[in-house]
């Protein structure tokens, strides 16, 4: 019974903590698409970030940003974990450009400090800062509702 269970944890750090390209063949929202990789369709979340909801103010300008950006190209990511919803959470770069900051810097997403415990903390959040003081996308908005306490009123 122990190989078995050792087998699935290997095959799983695998997974998360590799390296992997393919073809996105979906975009489901700004931080959060499908990648055909190897015949293996997986759901990837961008790590540090949470970008509006779609029913949000800007919530469709980061999904369309992320489709016209990447839908049907190949990307690579690098994984950090899988979340409770068994998606792959990572960083996302797209011709050696660096997707999750691309939205941070366009305004279109939030630094998700509390779930970011990466070495990027810093520059992620001198990024978020400056698109603040740009009033670019959300930062337009006098008091923008970030997407966690959005969707956590929803619930309610």
């Amino acid at each position: 019974m122990k190989l078995p269970l050792i087998a699935v944890f290997l095959c799983i750090s695998l997974i998360c903590f590799a390296q992997m390209e393919g073809i996105v063949v979906k975009v489901s929202d700004g931080d959060t698409f499908t990648l055909l990789s190897d015949g293996r369709k997986l759901k990837i979340r961008l790590s540090a970030i949470d970008c509006p909801e779609a029913t949000q103010r800007y919530g469709s300008d980061a999904t369309n940003f992320l489709k016209r950006k990447i839908e049907g190209k190949k990307v690579t990511i690098d994984s950090i974990t899988t979340d409770r919803y068994k998606r792959i959470v990572g960083v996302a770069y797209y011709k050696g450009q660096n997707l999750n900051e691309m939205l941070l810097k366009k305004g279109l997403a939030w630094h998700y400090k509390q779930y970011d415990k990466s070495e990027n903390f810093a520059r992620y959040d001198r990024i978020e800062q400056k698109a603040r003081k740009r009033n670019k996308g959300i930062w337009r908005d006098k008091n923008p509702v970030p997407a966690w306490e959005y969707r956590k009123s929803k619930h309610k």
